[in-house]
C-alpha cells in the first residue's frame, strides 16, 4: 500500500487567542446618572461587544452600586484587579471611560501603564478604545480630553452638592445621618426637622441633671445600666429602649455620654458641617474650616434641656480642661512659688519630694 504524501497537507492556522473577559459596571452617588447608566445596561452593553468579537468568553461581572468614580476604593474593583493579578482575566469590558473612574490622572495611569505592564486588555464600547488596537493619535487624544472631562463633571457636580447644602442648612434644614439620641427626624413642609423622642428624651435629661448636680460619667453610666437602659447604638438597632431581663446589655461608654452632654442640638442649636470632612479627590478625613464650613443655626426645633443647665454643664467641662489633657491626666497648673522647695524628701526612699 502505498504511503500517503505529506507534501500535499497544509499546516493549520494558529488559533487566535482567547480573552478572558471581567466586565465592570459603576453607578455613582451623585444620583444624576441617566437611566441608560444603570448597572444592567452597562453590563448587556459589554455582554453585546463580547458576544460579537469571536476571540473573547466572559468570565465573570464586576460591580459598584452607589460608588464615587473619583477614587479606585471600590469594592468590586478591588475584586477585579485581585482576580487580573491571580491571571484569572486578562480583558476589562467597561461601557465608558467614566463608568471606569472619572480621576483623570488615576484613570490614565491604569489605562497607559498598569494594564500594559500587566498585559490586560481594556476596552470602552461607546467610546471605541480597544488597547488592542494601535490607536491613533487623535484617538489617544479624545480619551484623554474624555477623561479630562470626565473629572472636571465630578468636580462640578461637588461643588453643586455643597452649595445646596448650605442653603438647606441655613434654612435650618436637618442634613446629618442618624438623629442625635432623644430625637427622631420628620419631614415638615419639605424639610427634614428634629423633633423630640418621646420614650428617649427623658434619659437626656437625666444625663444633663445628674452630670449639671456635680455626677461623675461612671455614675450616669451605673444609673443607666441600673434601669436597663439600652445604649444608643442598641437602641438604633433593635428600637427597645429597655433591655430585658434575659437579654446582654451593654453598659455606656464615657465618650457616648460626653457626646450627648457637649451636643447644642439640646437646646435647639444645629451645629452642621457643610462638608462631608473630606476634599474632592482625598477621601480622607480632615478638619474642616470652621468659618466657612460650619453652619450654626439657632431655634431650629424644641430645645430637650434649659440654656442654663447646658451652660453650667460646659461650665464644668471648661474647668476640667483647664485641669486635665485630652487625656484624662492632670497637667501643670501655674503657682506660686514654692517655699517648700528642697526642704521635704521622702521617708521611705529619702528622694526629694516635688509639688504638682
Amino acid at each position: 500500500m502505498a504511503r500517503t504524501s505529506k507534501r500535499g497537507k497544509r499546516e493549520q492556522p494558529a488559533k487566535e487567542p482567547v480573552w478572558k473577559a471581567g466586565i465592570y459596571a459603576r453607578l455613582s452617588v451623585d444620583g444624576n446618572d441617566r437611566k441608560n447608566e444603570s448597572i444592567d445596561t452597562q453590563i448587556e452593553i459589554a455582554k453585546g461587544y463580547i458576544g460579537q468579537s469571536g476571540d473573547t468568553e466572559l468570565i465573570e461581572c464586576y460591580t459598584d452600586l452607589g460608588k464615587t468614580g473619583t477614587n479606585f476604593n471600590r469594592e468590586g474593583f478591588e475584586r477585579m484587579m485581585a482576580d487580573v493579578r491571580r491571571k484569572r482575566i486578562n480583558c476589562v469590558v467597561v461601557k465608558d471611560f467614566s463608568r471606569f473612574g472619572r480621576n483623570y490622572i488615576e484613570t490614565g495611569n491604569y489605562i497607559e501603564k498598569i494594564f500594559p505592564f500587566m498585559k490586560v486588555r481594556f476596552i470602552a464600547v461607546t467610546d471605541g478604545y480597544d488597547s488592542e488596537r494601535t490607536p491613533s493619535g487623535n484617538l489617544k487624544l479624545s480619551m484623554n480630553l474624555k477623561n479630562i472631562v470626565n473629572e472636571l463633571y465630578a468636580k462640578d457636580i461637588a461643588q453643586r452638592v455643597r452649595a445646596a447644602r448650605k442653603v438647606s442648612q441655613e434654612t435650618g434644614n436637618y442634613t446629618g445621618g442618624a438623629p442625635p439620641y432623644g430625637y427622631c427626624v420628620k419631614k415638615i413642609d419639605g424639610r427634614k426637622v428634629l423633633y423630640p423622642d418621646k420614650d428617649t428624651k427623658e434619659i437626656v435629661v437625666r444625663i444633663f441633671e445628674m452630670f449639671g448636680a456635680g455626677g461623675t460619667y461612671k455614675e450616669i453610666a451605673q444609673e443607666l445600666y441600673r434601669r436597663r437602659i439600652r445604649r444608643p447604638m442598641a437602641y438604633r438597632g433593635t428600637g427597645e429602649v429597655y433591655c430585658p431581663e434575659d437579654g446582654e446589655l451593654q453598659q455606656w461608654p464615657p465618650g457616648t455620654i460626653k457626646k450627648i452632654l457637649t451636643n447644642p442640638a439640646y437646646i435647639g442649636t444645629l451645629f452642621q458641617s457643610r462638608t462631608s470632612g473630606k476634599a474632592y479627590g482625598d477621601r480622607r478625613r480632615h478638619d474642616v474650616d470652621e468659618e466657612n464650613d460650619i453652619s450654626v443655626v439657632e431655634h431650629t426645633h424644641e430645645p430637650l434641656v434649659s440654656e442654663e443647665l447646658f451652660r453650667k454643664v460646659s461650665q464644668r467641662f471648661e474647668m476640667q480642661s483647664k485641669c486635665s489633657n485630652r487625656s484624662g491626666f492632670s497637667k501643670k497648673i501655674p503657682q506660686s512659688e514654692d517655699i517648700f522647695k528642697d526642704m521635704v524628701y521622702c521617708g521611705g526612699c529619702g528622694r526629694r519630694m516635688i509639688r504638682n
